[in-house]
């Protein structure tokens, strides 16, 4: 929509040297106003559709958009099974390793989500197996390495050292 409107605002502006010559207005004076009736009710319909849209937008999780190309465990929590059973992107591992972060609450060792994750599930992970899950998360951007600290991830990206 914001699109169309700054195609409208452009038109006014190039018209608006034509309306008055040496006084006199030109023809298409009704046709600029029009135009410019058209893009002040445009306006207004783009306020109403953005403050929908916020609207809409509660009904979301928090932070659902922030890596829109993933899905994360806050995106399905609450949801039912049948819609559950329709996600393909959903990794369980993945998930329960950023719940890991979340309880951390901060960065994390290896070493602490391969005990972390036997201690939520009760399965044994093998380092190099959660070594090439947090590279492909980090990938995805939904982990990020702790520069200059290896086998440190961090939920937030950052160039602090610990």
């Amino acid at each position: 929509m914001s699109d169309y409107l700054n195609k409208l605002k452009s038109l006014v502006k190039r018209l608006q040297p034509y309306v008055e010559i040496d006084g006199e207005a030109l023809v298409f004076e009704e046709d600029l106003i029009l135009i410019q009736r058209a893009l002040s009710a445009a306006e207004e319909s783009h306020l109403d559709s953005s403050e929908d849209q916020a609207e809409i937008a509660k009904k979301l999780p928090e932070g659902f958009f922030d890596n829109p190309l993933v899905i994360t465990g806050k995106d399905v929590v609450g949801l039912p099974q049948e819609v559950l059973d329709e996600l393909n992107d959903l990794d369980s591992l993945e998930t329960e390793i950023l719940e890991i972060f979340e309880l951390a609450k901060g960065p994390v060792i290896i070493d602490k989500i391969i005990a972390g994750l036997y201690h939520l599930t009760g399965v044994k992970h093998t380092r190099s197996g959660i070594t090439a899950k947090l590279y492909r998360m980090a990938k995805k951007k939904l982990i990020y390495s702790v520069p200059r600290k290896k086998g440190v991830y961090s939920l937030e990206d950052t160039n602090d050292e610990l």
